[in-house]
């Protein structure tokens, strides 16, 4: 039993040109897969960039549960506001002396 029966009897040159329209649209259709716009290269730049995405949505959440937690403790810790103004404005009790160097 013959694949293409019609095309078994008929001449080589007929033959040839099947083959090679055959393979073209194979050449084309790896083409399509590998370089397509939703081919595997536009997969791998996807799958890139969705990585890159969620490594930055890590460190974003890190950084976010820290500030929660400052905020928290601004609120409720009156040593972590003392802590700041002596830091940052150079605040001093009565009677204490502050070295700068």
């Amino acid at each position: 039993m013959r694949l293409f029966p019609a095309i078994t009897g008929s001449s080589p040159m007929a033959r040839r040109l099947l083959l090679a329209g055959v393979a073209l649209l194979l050449v084309w259709a790896v083409r399509v897969a590998v370089f397509g716009p939703h081919g595997y290269l536009a997969l791998r730049r996807e799958q890139a960039v969705y990585a890159r995405q969620q490594r930055q949505l890590r460190k974003m959440e890190t950084e976010n549960r820290e500030l929660h937690r400052d905020i928290r403790n601004l609120r409720s810790n009156p040593e972590t506001i003392e802590s700041i103004a002596r830091r940052q404005l150079h605040l001093t009790r009565p009677g204490e002396v502050v070295y700068t160097y």
